[in-house]
């Protein structure tokens, strides 16, 4: 469509016709009256011709591919994870020794004498 614009805004409306036709398949007078709507539309939109530009393709820069390092090294875990694994498995322990064994010891020696 940028170019039947281009074409309308330069007066080759023959020209432009016949990208019409090609482009979108139209007959000779559908693509006539195609381009005269264009041409009014474009009169009364006040548009600028679009001009035809080559397309910028995304180059990277020498730093870009350069300096930044392809993989990096994951961080570590902090060490204070083994130290709540193993106050986790001392509070355990801790709480077997000191509440639980004895209130098995209680029950055991109250079923033998009673």
């Amino acid at each position: 469509m940028d170019e039947v614009k281009r074409l309308v805004g330069e007066g080759e409306t023959t020209a432009a016709e016949k990208v019409v036709s090609e482009a979108f398949d139209q007959n000779p007078e559908a693509a006539k009256i195609m381009v005269e709507q264009t041409a009014i539309d474009m009169d009364h939109t006040e548009t600028e011709i679009p001009q035809a530009e080559p397309e910028k393709s995304f180059v990277p820069s020498q730093a870009d591919v350069f300096e930044k390092p392809l993989y990096t090294e994951p961080e570590k875990p902090a060490k204070s994870q083994n130290w709540l694994v193993i106050g986790g498995i001392t509070a355990v322990v801790f709480l077997c020794l000191c509440c639980c064994l004895p209130i098995i010891g209680i029950l055991i020696v109250a079923a033998n004498n009673g």
